[in-house]
C-alpha cells in the first residue's frame, strides 16, 4: 500500500487503513477526514460559515433590523468572551484545582508552581498496529517540562493483534485495550479517559508527537479559563525517525526531520475567530482530536465521544460541538505545538476514494450534529436542530395539532407534548409526549419553551432561531442552547411586521387547511400564466393554457 493511502492524517485514519489492507473488518476505502479533503483556498468550513451568516442576515433584515446583532449575543464576540472568562475566574478562584473535593477525579494530586497548583495530566493515546509511532509519542513525553510524576499515561489500544509494550518509562503509564470489533477510535478514547487519573485529559494521537511544552502549554490554556484546548498541529516525515533521534531533534534541534506544509484550512480558521475565542457555532469544525485536551469534568458532563462513529473521521467534531453548546470556552494553543507524521491532506478531493470517504462521514455527523452546514434541509432527523416543550395541558385537540404545524414548518425541529392527548392522531415522527431525551437536548443548538399552544405565522421557528435570542408575543422564546448553560437568558421582543405567535382560539381545522390549499391553488395558477409563458415546455408539464 502507497505510503500515503496508509497515513491518511492520523494515527487513528492510519489504524483504519491497516485494518482495511489485512482484510480484517469492513472499513471505508480510505480513512481520509473530510477537514483534511478541503481546499485550501475555499474551506467548506469557511464556505459553510459564509452561508449560514448569509442565511442569518437575510432572517434579520426580513424580521427586524433592531434584534441583537451576531455580535451582541452572549458568547459570541471577543470583548464578552473575555468578559465572561473574567467573570467565571473570579468565581472560580485563580486556579481551577481549588475547589474540587477529596473525592474528585485528580484532587489531592498537584504541586504549586509559584501561585498556580499544577494538575495531574493524563494523556490518552488511542492506538492501533503502530508500535514506531507508539515509541516516539512515548519518548517525546519523557521530554515534557511539565513534572513527570504529574503525568499520567494510558495507551488505549483499539484490538491490534500484539498488545503495545510501553517498557520503563519516568512516569506512570499503563495500557489498557479493547476487542478488535472494527474501527472504534470514539470508544478507545473513553476506555483511555475512564482509566486515567488526571484532572485534566489531554488527547494524543499515536502518530503526534507533542513538543517539549506541550503539555505545559495545555495546563496554562486550562488554568487561564479555557475547557476545550486544541494544540497546533503540524507535519513532518518522521517515518525514519528512530527515537534517539528524536530527543536530539527535540532538545537539541539536531537532524530534524523533513518538515512538511501546515493545513492552511486550519490556520485560516484560527485566525478568523481569535484562535476559537470569538468563535460561533461552527467552531468545533477547527477542533482535531489528534491535539485535543479538557477537563475531566467537561468529558464527563458531556458524556465523551460519541461510540457511534464506527468509521474514520467526525467523532472529534461532534464531540466539540456538544462541549460548545454545554457553554465550554475553546482556545487554539498556538504553543502547545505537536508533530504529525505524514502530510495533510487538504488537497486530495478529486478521486473517488476521498469522495467516499467524505460522504461516509458526512452522513454521519448529520445524525449527531444539527445545522444546515451538516445537513442541509428537507429531512426528518432524530436530533433535530431545535427542541419545543410543548404544554398541552387543557388544549384541544385541533388547538395542539395546528400549533404543533406551525412550529414544524420549514424547520429542523422536534416537539414534545407535556399531556400527549393529540399525538395518537398524528403520525408524524418529530412529535413526540414527555420530555425530550438528555442526548437530544445535548445536541440541538436551539430550545424553546411554550406554556400553552400557540400558532407561529410570518416566520418559520428556524427563522427565528437564526436570531436567538429573542421573543415573540407574550408566549414564545427562542433561546439558544449555550446561552442557556451559561446562565444568559435574556431574550429581545422581535418587532417584526406581519410575525406573531397567539395563542389560538377554538380551531376549524377543515377551514384552516381550506384556506392555505385556496392560497397554494391561486399561486400556482398565477405562476402558469399565458401559453406564451409555457412556450418550450413538454406538454404533460405545461398542460392546457
Amino acid at each position: 500500500m502507497h505510503r500515503d493511502r496508509v497515513r491518511p492524517g492520523c494515527g487513528a485514519a492510519r489504524a483504519a487503513a491497516v485494518r482495511g489492507a489485512a482484510g480484517r473488518s469492513a472499513r471505508a476505502p480510505v480513512g481520509v477526514r473530510v477537514d483534511q479533503l478541503l481546499d485550501r483556498r475555499r474551506t467548506a468550513a469557511a464556505g459553510a460559515a459564509q452561508r449560514l451568516r448569509g442565511r442569518a442576515r437575510r432572517a434579520r433584515t426580513r424580521l427586524r433590523p433592531g434584534v441583537r446583532r451576531p455580535a451582541d449575543r452572549p458568547g459570541a464576540g471577543l470583548a464578552r468572551t473575555r468578559e465572561h472568562l473574567a467573570a467565571r475566574r473570579a468565581r472560580r478562584g485563580p486556579h481551577r484545582g481549588g475547589d474540587r473535593g477529596p473525592a474528585a477525579p485528580g484532587a489531592g494530586r498537584g504541586r504549586r508552581a509559584g501561585a498556580v497548583t499544577l494538575p495531574l495530566v493524563s494523556v490518552v493515546v488511542p492506538h492501533y498496529e503502530s508500535p514506531h509511532d507508539l515509541a516516539l509519542v512515548l519518548t517525546a513525553l519523557e521530554l515534557q517540562d511539565h513534572p513527570l510524576d504529574l503525568l499520567d499515561v494510558v495507551v488505549a489500544d483499539d484490538g491490534s493483534r500484539t498488545r503495545p509494550g510501553p517498557g520503563p518509562r519516568p512516569y506512570a503509564v499503563r495500557v489498557v485495550a479493547q476487542a478488535d470489533e472494527g474501527f472504534r477510535a470514539a470508544a478507545a478514547r473513553n476506555l483511555g479517559a475512564r482509566a486515567a487519573r488526571g484532572s485534566v485529559l489531554c488527547f494524543l494521537d499515536a502518530d503526534t508527537v507533542p513538543e517539549p511544552g506541550y503539555v505545559s502549554a495545555v495546563v496554562r490554556s486550562i488554568a487561564g479559563g479555557a475547557d476545550l484546548v486544541v494544540g497546533r498541529r503540524r507535519h513532518a516525515d518522521l517515518g525514519a525517525t528512530s527515537p534517539a533521534q528524536l530527543r536530539r531533534w527535540l532538545l537539541e534541534g539536531v537532524g530534524a526531520p523533513e518538515v512538511l506544509e501546515e493545513p492552511a484550512w486550519l490556520a485560516e480558521g484560527y485566525a478568523r475567530t481569535d484562535d476559537l475565542r470569538a468563535a460561533g457555532d461552527d467552531a468545533y469544525r477547527f477542533v482535531i482530536s489528534a491535539v485535543l485536551s479538557t477537563t475531566r469534568r467537561l468529558f464527563e458532563e458531556v458524556g465523551g465521544f460519541e461510540e457511534a462513529f464506527r468509521a474514520y473521521g467526525g467523532e472529534d467534531w461532534e464531540f466539540a460541538h456538544r462541549c460548545w453548546l454545554r457553554g465550554a470556552d475553546l482556545v487554539h494553543a498556538r504553543d502547545a505545538v505537536a508533530w504529525h507524521d505524514g502530510p495533510d491532506f487538504a488537497g486530495r478531493t478529486g478521486d473517488a476514494d476521498a469522495l467516499h470517504s467524505r460522504n461516509v462521514e458526512g452522513l454521519a455527523l448529520a445524525r449527531f450534529v444539527p445545522g444546515p452546514a451538516t445537513r442541509g434541509s428537507g429531512l426528518v432527523w432524530a436530533h433535530p436542530d431545535v427542541v419545543v416543550r410543548l404544554d398541552d395541558t387543557g388544549a384541544s385537540d385541533a388547538q395542539v395539532v395546528e400549533s404543533v404545524r406551525s412550529l414544524l414548518a420549514g424547520s429542523d425541529c422536534g416537539v414534545w407534548l407535556r399531556a400527549g392527548s393529540a399525538l395518537d392522531l398524528l403520525d408524524d415522527p418529530r412529535v413526540h409526549r414527555g420530555e425530550p431525551p438528555n442526548a437530544v437536548l445535548a445536541r440541538a443548538r436551539f430550545r424553546v419553551e411554550l406554556d400553552r399552544p400557540v400558532v407561529l405565522s410570518g416566520a418559520t421557528l428556524q427563522e427565528l432561531a437564526d436570531v436567538a435570542p429573542v421573543r415573540v408575543g407574550e408566549h414564545l422564546t427562542v433561546r439558544r442552547t449555550r446561552d442557556v448553560h451559561r446562565g444568559e437568558d435574556g431574550a429581545a421582543l422581535l418587532r417584526a411586521p406581519g410575525v406573531s405567535a397567539p395563542v389560538p382560539g377554538e380551531v376549524d381545522l377543515q377551514r384552516t387547511w381550506g384556506r392555505a390549499d385556496h392560497r397554494r391553488t391561486v399561486r400556482l395558477r398565477r405562476w402558469r400564466g399565458s401559453p406564451a409563458d409555457l412556450a418550450g415546455l413538454p406538454a404533460d408539464v405545461a398542460g392546457e393554457p
